[in-house]
């Protein structure tokens, strides 16, 4: 009996992927317009083209100018708070220049002009509006009467008690400014530092309890602070009474010490102040 051998399967003749990839490592020709390429075949700078720069030696600090605003200026040129005013007061005129009326506050007034009575063509119908100086809202009885009888013969009949207890007077005309405050600091007020750039009046419990050490300290501090940060110019009295001053309450010696010893500080930085 004859045995048929089964037929052996032909063999494939392709070779698996195991054993036809090599295993040495194919080795490619970079491409020079690579980006990459590009940066490594980039030539070194050369020393010529950018030489070593050396650090500047910083210059001496120059002093540098202070400039001062536009009414820092006037103040400076006022001879402490009298020119413009003393000039321009002895002037025919019915109001004061600009300068004027910068330096005029801080000696307590306003210059104003009422718009209703505007007519065209014509000068505006200054007048001015005086503030007192009255620490805590407090003036005596013979001040009062004083400011009542000047609001009828000077001003519009009007007088004001404003929100920080300052009293107010309006429609004075400039040539009767003088005689105005005359009446005032002869009476023992003041309209000195009412108005401008600084405290202007100081405010305090205005209640009059004499048996309350609290309300008499405020009151005493509100004074206190005032005098500290009055304008210290004798221009005011030069101005409005001649040089003449008549009023001689005497400062609280805490006010004193404070004052000369330096504890308050009333300019910053360099600046001229000249009102203090």
């Amino acid at each position: 009996m004859i045995k048929i051998r089964p037929k052996t399967p032909a063999r494939p003749t392709t070779k698996p992927d195991h054993q036809t990839r090599s295993t040495k490592p194919q080795i490619t020709k970079p491409d020079p317009t690579s980006p990459i390429n590009v940066r490594k075949n980039r030539k070194p700078r050369s020393s010529s083209v950018f030489p070593m720069v050396q650090t500047p030696i910083k210059p001496a600090e120059q002093p540098i100018e202070k400039k001062v605003s536009k009414l820092e200026g006037i103040k400076e040129n006022s001879q402490f708070l009298r020119e413009p005013v003393a000039t321009e007061l002895a002037q025919d005129t019915t109001h004061f220049t600009e300068a004027g009326i910068q330096i005029l506050k801080f000696h307590g007034s306003y210059q104003q002009y009422n718009r209703d009575e505007v007519v065209r063509g014509q000068e505006k119908p200054y007048s001015m509006m005086l503030r007192l100086r009255n620490p805590g809202g407090y003036i005596s009885p013979e001040l009062y009467l004083t400011l009542d009888n000047i609001a009828d013969k000077y001003g519009n009949g009007t007088l004001r008690a404003t929100t920080r207890q300052a009293f107010q007077l309006h429609g004075i005309l400039k040539k009767n400014l003088k005689a105005t405050l005359a009446d005032i600091i002869h009476s023992m007020g003041s309209t000195l530092g009412a108005c401008g750039d600084l405290s202007r009046n100081v405010m305090a419990p205005p209640a009059p309890y004499k048996t309350k050490p609290e309300y008499v300290l405020a009151r005493k501090y509100a004074q206190n602070i005032a005098d500290l940060l009055t304008p210290q110019t004798p221009a005011y009295y030069e101005v409005w009474l001649d040089g003449e001053k008549v009023v001689t309450t005497e400062e609280d010696p805490e006010v004193i010490a404070a004052r000369q010893g330096g504890r308050v500080k009333t300019d910053f930085g360099e600046s001229i102040e000249p009102i203090l």
